[in-house]
């Protein structure tokens, strides 16, 4: 299951010429490894899989993941054809002590959309806290009035 779609690649990624003369079975190979790439950081923050349709900020997070490697595959060096699609894709995982956009998501900085989510009132992995004790606000009320001891 991929997140984004040769179109999508065609029209957020790489130009035409890019991509011509890959297969289809080669471009769904790297749109599907790019869409695992950013489920391994959605994992813990959001039920997976997302609902469709997608968020376009996933679908853009997997074109630029999956043009790059695109690009590798190819043998064109990034840095030489067109630096900006190295600095897109650092701009998704970050590099060294600076933190990408996928970070940022897995850790709850940055967040979808909660239609994205395929079940938003699941709480999955976010703590839980308490102030402290209970000052009896979740009692049941008796005659319109919280008992409080």
């Amino acid at each position: 299951m991929a997140y984004a779609t040769r179109r999508d690649l065609e029209d957020f990624g790489l130009p035409k010429q890019a991509l011509s003369g890959l297969s289809a079975r080669v471009l769904q190979r790297h749109l599907d490894a790019a869409s695992g790439r950013v489920d391994s950081y959605l994992r813990g923050q959001y039920t997976l899989p997302l609902a469709s349709p997608y968020p376009m900020e996933i679908v853009e997070c997997t074109v630029i993941l999956a043009s790059y490697s695109l690009l590798l595959f190819r043998g064109f060096n990034p840095d030489e054809y067109d630096a900006n699609y190295r600095e897109r894709y650092i701009d998704m995982v970050g590099q060294g002590e600076s933190p990408g956009w996928l970070d940022r998501l897995s850790k709850g900085v940055v967040n979808l959309a909660t239609t994205a989510d395929a079940t938003p009132n699941v709480n999955e992995g976010r703590p839980e806290f308490s102030t402290g004790p209970s000052r009896g606000w979740d009692e049941p009320a008796v005659n319109g009035r919280a008992e409080v001891s």
